[in-house]
């Protein structure tokens, strides 16, 4: 199972870092603003970074598809 972890661009903190369990995760965040997702198996060519997130109420999110 891939790892995520969310990233506050704005100050640069990583707020969490989890394995999920599956391969279905929606990250949460605690207020507005812009996030990075990093997704994948740390130390192999299988992460990704999803850059320039922007937090939205439940009615506005975006499904996005991560692929290896």
């Amino acid at each position: 199972a891939p790892v995520v972890q969310v990233v506050d661009e704005i100050t640069g903190e990583i707020l969490y870092t989890l394995r999920i369990r599956g391969f279905s995760y929606q990250p949460g965040v605690f207020g507005e603003g812009s996030y990075t997702v990093h997704v994948g198996e740390p130390g192999t060519n299988n992460m990704q970074s999803l850059t320039g997130l922007i937090s939205s109420s439940t009615e506005e999110q975006e499904k996005i598809t991560v692929t290896f």
